[in-house]
């Protein structure tokens, strides 16, 4: 599991950072939020994902230092303990040996993470050297923690530079990893990649849904990318990762967005909604339900 901006811990959400670095958990029963202990840092951009023991690991993230004033990119992990509430830099691995305290071998934002099923989580590009006005540059670099023995190390590099991208994990433990020109495959079991290959469309800051056993074929999984920034943002484009192709569908946004939110229903269809409109500027309202097999996109009530 992994998440940009909140993630879903037992019955409540947590919604980490944010420009003043402040955490709230949501319980969901009741709808109510109740306030917890802040992160150890202020961040924004940054990643988050839960451990295999229901700790959540958050990395990295930009923050504005005011004199003179600058973005910086973060290197810093912490870890909230949902059972206290309670946010710390200190890890106690699994192998037995004393607490240690880890951090990104590289400061970065606008990153992926996730953690695998066999536990490690995989950290996958971003932004690296903010500085001024610039987040940074979108760089190939990918790092893996291990909880078992709390450390950090560099992983295979990526065939391209990508920030603002998403990673999918697949049933099978692998992860679809997409943004800027290009997707990719990262196959835990070999630690290495899958060769790249073209999307239809570019697209940043786009949405992934993974579409599991698609049309009811088992092991036919499939990953649809919604909208984002670049030459598509009105699209809607099917990864076919068995077949190592994607398919341009034929349905289209009203209007072409980056920063929206999707989710797959019960049913198989896909509920679309919100985002920037890549035209104005303003935040959008609309939202769509949307059946992958029919490619047929249904506005509903904003």
């Amino acid at each position: 599991m992994s998440l940009r901006w909140g993630m879903v811990v037992g019955l409540a959400v947590l919604l980490v950072g944010g420009g003043c670095g402040s955490s709230v958990v949501a319980q969901i029963t009741g709808g109510s939020f109740t306030n917890t202990a802040s992160d150890v840092v202020p961040r924004y951009f940054h990643a988050a994902s839960m451990l295999s023991h229901n700790l959540v690991m958050v990395t990295g993230g930009l923050n504005l230092v005011i004199i003179p004033p600058s973005l910086v990119s973060r290197n810093n992990i912490s870890f909230y303990d949902p059972m206290t509430g309670t946010f710390t830099t200190q890890y106690t691995p699994f192998n037995g040996n004393p607490p240690t305290t880890p951090t990104l071998l590289t400061a970065r934002s606008s990153h992926t993470q996730t953690t695998l099923l066999d536990g490690r989580v995989l950290i996958t590009g971003g932004h690296e050297n903010a500085s001024g006005t610039s987040p940074g540059t979108a760089f190939a670099g990918v790092e893996l923690f291990d909880p078992i023995t709390g450390l950090m190390s560099a992983g295979p590099s990526m065939s391209a530079a990508r920030a603002m991208h998403t990673a999918t994990p697949l049933p099978d433990g692998r992860v679809v990893v997409a943004g800027g020109s290009s997707w990719q495959v990262f196959d835990p079991g070999t630690n290495s990649w899958s060769s790249n290959k073209s999307l239809a469309r570019s697209r940043i800051a786009h949405a992934a849904v993974l579409l599991a056993d698609y049309a009811g074929t088992p092991g036919d999984d499939r990953v649809l990318l919604i909208g984002g920034g670049g030459n598509g943002p009105n699209t809607l484009e099917l990864i076919d990762v068995g077949n190592a192709s994607t398919t341009l569908m034929a349905a289209t946004l009203t209007v072409g967005v980056d920063d929206l939110a999707a989710i797959e229903l019960a049913d198989g269809r896909v509920f679309i909604a919100g985002g920037q409109s890549l035209t104005t500027g303003d935040t959008v309202a609309d939202a769509y339900v949307y059946d992958p097999v029919l490619d047929v996109l249904t506005p509903v009530a904003d």
